[in-house]
């Protein structure tokens, strides 16, 4: 396989990449003790502006070593959630809020029974304790409750609902829970479907060459464990989707998930919906679930529990909340594969601490596995460089007969025990890896902000560029050690492709880099034992 094919065929591999992500994109820790937990009142300044911010003496907090969850009186709702442990940027200046509000936007979580959800609570500070949050409101037929506390999965807070009939008649409630966005609708903030992100955070930069991570609506069914509602979708249809007892429903972003997991009582139906701008200059998402309609009678009471995750995508804490909860860290079409390569990445990181290391000792393993495969290419390619002089003869012999010409090359190859194709298939087994290994740093929240020598962020670009010309370097001498059929004058030709090649790296995840790099060192090396070995 000479040199020209194998660089035609990785960048065609990543065109391929590009393609088929922006398809499938359109259609489809260690423990942590989470015992200390405090309820505080919120100090917070208030401004006039197009949307209205929370009251400070209207707002309570409740908080552990994960996670601080704010709670606004007005309507029982989590307007806030904040990280301790995650941060908006690499400086680390500001933590990382999933759940949030400003003068611009307002992205909070809610759950009740329809009809609560303008109310203004009152905290019951009898029944509050320094680990609950309760709060109650007297309206009409009703005594509402709601009662706050963390769960016992991380990043989780369970909220039950108590809902009393205190009139003479029967009534009718059903519970809901649902997430709303509101943004003031000007320059800061982006309105349209395709470009939306609820909670106006910073966004994620690997660069000007980033594949888009999947980011909108997903829910869960007993049929099927993990389906996508992307915002362009809810915008063009905001019709209701059924769900089950095991029904849950999420809004994702780049690393992190807020989500309701309701409890199991009897079917319920998803309601989404997207309103660009209204009177009052607002641009609105919204996503809820209804439950059963329940009829309750004079002095009979409903509760209902339901658990918010507003946390970082961690796989094994999200698969012990709910089932298929932990597919929504979406690592595109190779996911078995990507899952494959986190593991042994993150085996290799609790061994020695360290995501760059981690990322070198795993593609040396995959190398030492495909040895014996890029052997037997090394070797076929050597036996179609001898065969050169042969096989001119016969295209000159047969330059006017391309039936005869293309026969009498296949005799030779079998002659002689010749696989054409032999040499591609080592460069073709790179794809997969080098697709799903993308997909890993650009989805693994434990990947994010992880520093190794330099580079501050191995999730995002080298800001020196330090890294790709390395990597191109290595190109250049795994090129000039690969055997190759080519004429001189094609062999300084092709001296082009490490420099295309560093020109693309220098805008993709630095670790998917340092992973070319190590292979590209890795194959230069193999390939002059080899040259010592067969020569």
């Amino acid at each position: 396989m000479n040199t020209l094919k194998s660089y035609l065929y990785i960048l065609l591999g990543l065109l391929f990449l590009v393609l088929v992500q922006f398809w499938f994109q359109e259609t489809h820790t260690a423990s942590v003790n989470s015992s200390n937990t405090q309820v505080e009142p919120i100090s917070a300044s208030v401004k006039n502006s197009s949307i209205s911010l929370p009251d400070s003496g209207r707002l309570f907090s409740i908080s552990n070593d994960l996670l601080k969850a704010t709670i606004d009186l007005d309507g029982g709702k989590v307007v806030k959630t904040e990280l301790s442990q995650y941060y908006k940027t690499i400086q680390r200046e500001l933590r990382q809020n999933i759940l949030n509000y400003s003068e611009d936007f307002s992205y909070y979580a809610q759950s009740g029974y329809l009809g609560d959800e303008l109310l203004k609570f009152n905290v019951n500070h009898e029944k509050t304790t320094q680990s609950k949050l309760v709060l109650e409101v007297k309206s009409g037929a009703f005594l509402y409750t709601k009662t706050f506390e963390f769960g016992e999965d991380p990043y989780t807070i369970k909220q039950t609902n108590y809902v009393e009939n205190i009139g003479a008649l029967n009534q009718k409630v059903v519970p809901y829970s649902s997430f709303v966005s509101l943004h003031a609708s000007d320059e800061k903030v982006m309105d349209t479907p395709k470009n939306f992100q609820p909670g106006a955070g910073i966004k994620e930069s690997s660069g000007w060459f980033v594949l888009p991570t999947y980011s909108g609506v997903s829910y869960h069914t007993k049929e099927t464990p993990y389906v996508k509602l992307p915002y362009t979708q809810i915008a063009s249809d905001s019709g209701g989707i059924s769900l089950d007892n095991a029904g849950w429903f999420s809004v994702q972003q780049r690393y992190f998930l807020n989500a309701w997991v309701p409890q199991a009582m009897g079917s319920s139906v998803l309601n989404t919906q997207w309103l660009p701008v209204d009177k009052n200059g607002l641009s609105r998402f919204s996503a809820s679930m209804l439950g059963m309609q329940y009829t309750l009678s004079s002095n009979e009471s409903l509760t209902v529990s339901e658990t918010l995750y507003s946390g970082p995508e961690l796989a094994d804490v999200l698969a012990g909340i709910a089932p298929g909860l932990n597919l929504t860290i979406d690592y595109g079409w190779l996911w078995l594969l990507s899952e494959v390569i986190f593991k042994v990445l993150n085996f290799i990181h609790d061994a020695f601490n360290n995501w760059g290391l981690a990322i070198i000792l795993t593609t040396a393993l995959i190398k030492l596995i495909f040895y014996k495969m890029s052997e037997k290419g090394f070797v076929a390619s050597l036996k179609m460089k001898a065969l050169q002089p042969r096989i001119k003869d016969i295209q000159e012999r047969f330059k006017d007969d391309a039936a005869q010409k293309s026969q009498a090359i296949m005799a030779l190859y079998k002659e002689e025990g010749v696989n054409p194709m032999g040499g591609c298939l080592p460069i073709l087994i790179q794809f997969p890896f080098l697709i799903a290994l993308y997909w890993v740093l650009v989805e693994s929240v434990q990947l994010r902000h992880a520093s190794f020598l330099w580079i501050p962020d191995l999730s995002s670009y080298d800001p020196y560029y330090i890294l790709p010309l390395i990597m191109g370097l290595g190109l250049f001498f795994q090129q000039k050690l690969t055997p190759t059929n080519l004429d001189p004058a094609q062999e300084q030709a092709m001296m082009i492709m490490p420099v295309m090649m560093t020109f693309i790296f220098c805008q993709f995840p630095a670790g998917l880099a340092l992973y070319m790099l190590t292979n590209a060192v890795l194959s230069a090396l193999q390939q002059w034992y080899l040259t010592k070995k067969h020569s």
